[in-house]
Protein backbone atom coordinates (compact mmCIF):
# COMPACT_ATOMS: atom_id res chain seq x y z
CA UNK A 1 0.00 0.00 0.00
CA UNK A 2 1.05 3.48 -0.80
CA UNK A 3 2.07 5.91 2.42
CA UNK A 4 -1.04 8.05 3.29
CA UNK A 5 -0.53 9.37 6.57
CA UNK A 6 -3.54 9.05 8.59
CA UNK A 7 -5.87 8.77 5.81
CA UNK A 8 -7.06 5.34 5.76
CA UNK A 9 -9.97 3.74 3.53
CA UNK A 10 -12.64 3.56 6.23
CA UNK A 11 -12.56 6.76 7.84
CA UNK A 12 -12.43 10.45 7.14
CA UNK A 13 -11.75 12.77 8.77
CA UNK A 14 -9.28 10.68 11.06
CA UNK A 15 -6.21 12.71 12.24
CA UNK A 16 -4.75 14.39 14.94
CA UNK A 17 -6.10 18.26 15.27
CA UNK A 18 -4.59 21.29 16.58
CA UNK A 19 -5.88 22.99 20.32
CA UNK A 20 -5.45 25.74 21.78
CA UNK A 21 -2.12 25.48 23.82
CA UNK A 22 1.28 24.77 22.30
CA UNK A 23 1.27 21.18 21.33
CA UNK A 24 -2.21 20.36 22.01
CA UNK A 25 -4.57 18.10 20.38
CA UNK A 26 -7.05 16.42 19.65
CA UNK A 27 -7.68 12.80 17.86
CA UNK A 28 -10.47 12.49 15.73
CA UNK A 29 -12.23 9.51 13.67
CA UNK A 30 -15.12 9.10 11.68
CA UNK A 31 -16.55 6.06 10.09
CA UNK A 32 -20.25 6.86 9.88
CA UNK A 33 -22.55 8.93 8.67
CA UNK A 34 -23.88 8.66 12.05
CA UNK A 35 -20.72 9.83 13.40
CA UNK A 36 -20.47 12.41 10.54
CA UNK A 37 -23.76 13.95 11.34
CA UNK A 38 -22.52 14.12 14.66
CA UNK A 39 -19.64 16.18 14.48
CA UNK A 40 -21.43 18.53 11.87
CA UNK A 41 -23.71 18.89 14.68
CA UNK A 42 -21.78 19.23 17.68
CA UNK A 43 -19.55 22.00 15.13
CA UNK A 44 -22.78 24.05 13.73
CA UNK A 45 -21.92 22.99 10.42
CA UNK A 46 -25.63 22.60 9.21
CA UNK A 47 -24.12 23.38 5.67
CA UNK A 48 -22.09 20.13 5.38
CA UNK A 49 -24.31 18.16 7.87
CA UNK A 50 -27.15 18.43 4.65
CA UNK A 51 -24.59 18.12 1.72
CA UNK A 52 -24.90 14.78 0.03
CA UNK A 53 -21.50 14.48 -1.04
CA UNK A 54 -20.35 13.97 2.20
CA UNK A 55 -22.40 11.72 4.10
CA UNK A 56 -20.06 8.76 2.98
CA UNK A 57 -16.34 8.16 3.44
CA UNK A 58 -15.71 7.75 -0.11
CA UNK A 59 -16.84 11.72 -0.74
CA UNK A 60 -15.05 12.53 2.57
CA UNK A 61 -12.10 11.53 1.30
CA UNK A 62 -12.11 13.65 -1.99
CA UNK A 63 -12.57 16.62 -0.13
CA UNK A 64 -10.37 15.95 2.81
CA UNK A 65 -8.32 18.56 2.59
CA UNK A 66 -10.84 21.03 2.48
CA UNK A 67 -12.41 19.28 5.68
CA UNK A 68 -8.78 19.18 7.34
CA UNK A 69 -8.76 23.17 7.79
CA UNK A 70 -11.91 23.59 8.28
CA UNK A 71 -11.65 21.39 11.06
CA UNK A 72 -8.01 22.39 12.38
CA UNK A 73 -9.64 26.00 12.17
CA UNK A 74 -12.69 25.06 14.40
CA UNK A 75 -9.78 22.89 17.01
CA UNK A 76 -7.55 25.48 17.65
CA UNK A 77 -10.08 27.78 19.48
CA UNK A 78 -10.77 24.45 22.18
CA UNK A 79 -9.32 22.83 25.09
CA UNK A 80 -8.53 18.89 23.51
CA UNK A 81 -9.98 17.32 26.97
CA UNK A 82 -13.24 19.52 26.37
CA UNK A 83 -13.88 19.01 23.05
CA UNK A 84 -13.14 15.54 23.19
CA UNK A 85 -15.39 15.09 25.96
CA UNK A 86 -18.31 17.23 24.31
CA UNK A 87 -17.36 15.46 21.09
CA UNK A 88 -17.80 11.52 22.96
CA UNK A 89 -21.06 12.52 24.24
CA UNK A 90 -22.54 13.66 20.94
CA UNK A 91 -21.09 10.19 19.83
CA UNK A 92 -18.25 11.13 18.05
CA UNK A 93 -15.05 9.24 18.13
CA UNK A 94 -12.48 11.99 19.96
CA UNK A 95 -9.72 11.61 22.50
CA UNK A 96 -7.03 14.19 24.02
CA UNK A 97 -3.62 13.25 22.36
CA UNK A 98 -1.96 13.31 25.86
CA UNK A 99 1.77 13.20 26.77
CA UNK A 100 3.62 11.66 28.84
CA UNK A 101 2.76 14.12 31.98
CA UNK A 102 -0.43 13.72 30.96
CA UNK A 103 -1.18 10.25 31.01
CA UNK A 104 1.32 10.02 34.34
CA UNK A 105 -1.24 12.19 36.14
CA UNK A 106 -4.76 10.97 34.55
CA UNK A 107 -7.27 8.57 36.27
CA UNK A 108 -7.38 5.62 33.11
CA UNK A 109 -4.25 4.55 33.47
CA UNK A 110 -4.17 3.98 37.17
CA UNK A 111 -7.48 2.55 37.11
CA UNK A 112 -6.19 0.22 35.32
CA UNK A 113 -3.18 -0.19 37.59
CA UNK A 114 -0.98 0.41 34.82
CA UNK A 115 1.85 1.58 37.38
CA UNK A 116 4.12 -0.44 39.47
CA UNK A 117 5.69 1.12 42.48
CA UNK A 118 8.98 -0.02 43.26
CA UNK A 119 11.77 0.73 45.56
CA UNK A 120 15.74 1.14 43.99
CA UNK A 121 18.47 1.30 46.10
CA UNK A 122 20.11 4.55 44.87
CA UNK A 123 16.63 6.11 43.18
CA UNK A 124 14.35 5.51 46.16
CA UNK A 125 10.54 4.34 45.29
CA UNK A 126 8.86 5.83 42.39
CA UNK A 127 6.33 4.76 40.43
CA UNK A 128 7.02 2.70 36.92
CA UNK A 129 5.14 2.25 34.11
CA UNK A 130 3.41 -1.05 32.93
CA UNK A 131 4.80 -3.13 30.04
CA UNK A 132 2.61 -2.92 26.92
CA UNK A 133 1.30 -6.55 26.72
CA UNK A 134 -1.64 -8.23 28.87
CA UNK A 135 -2.14 -11.20 29.95
CA UNK A 136 -4.99 -13.78 31.23
CA UNK A 137 -6.70 -9.77 31.61
CA UNK A 138 -3.76 -8.48 33.52
CA UNK A 139 -1.37 -5.59 32.45
CA UNK A 140 2.18 -6.80 33.14
CA UNK A 141 4.31 -4.86 35.35
CA UNK A 142 7.70 -4.71 36.43
CA UNK A 143 8.65 -6.76 39.51
CA UNK A 144 11.71 -4.78 40.56
CA UNK A 145 13.67 -1.59 40.12
CA UNK A 146 16.87 -1.11 37.96
CA UNK A 147 19.93 -3.51 39.24
CA UNK A 148 22.85 -1.51 40.36
CA UNK A 149 26.05 -1.52 38.03
CA UNK A 150 27.38 -5.42 38.09
CA UNK A 151 24.25 -6.09 40.61
CA UNK A 152 24.02 -9.50 39.37
CA UNK A 153 27.32 -10.20 37.95
CA UNK A 154 28.33 -12.82 39.97
CA UNK A 155 25.34 -14.49 40.27
CA UNK A 156 25.00 -14.04 36.17
CA UNK A 157 28.75 -16.12 35.64
CA UNK A 158 27.94 -18.63 38.11
CA UNK A 159 25.00 -19.80 35.71
CA UNK A 160 27.16 -19.39 32.44
CA UNK A 161 29.31 -22.36 33.69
Amino acid sequence: MPPRATRGPTRSPHDAYPCRGEDQWIAIAVEHSAHWAALCGELGWTDWADDPGLRDVTGRRTRADEILRRLSGVTRDHDKADLAQRLQRAGVRAAPVQNGKELFEGPQLRHRGWFARLTHPEAGTHEYAGLLLEMAGRILQPVSAAPLLGQHTAEFLKEAD
